[in-house]
């Protein structure tokens, strides 16, 4: 009987902790979501973010596959 109990508790302890987080999580996910405005400090510049560029390796791939298939 006194395990069943201690069990329970940690199961009990364990689900709290876990929804405890995962709420706390939401809030503040939901709540960075909200303020996100375009002047945000926290933003990064378009200058400061690096170019896209395909790999040469993988554009040869790619338009070998399109010839494949087309």
């Amino acid at each position: 009987m006194r395990h069943l109990l201690l069990a329970a508790t940690m199961l009990s302890v364990a689900l709290v902790i876990t929804f405890g987080a995962a709420s706390a999580l939401e809030g503040v996910a939901s709540a960075r979501d909200a303020g996100i405005h375009d002047d945000d400090q926290f933003q990064v510049p378009k200058m400061a973010r690096p170019e896209m560029r395909a790999n040469p390796v993988i554009r040869k791939a790619l338009a070998g596959s399109a010839r494949a298939s087309g």
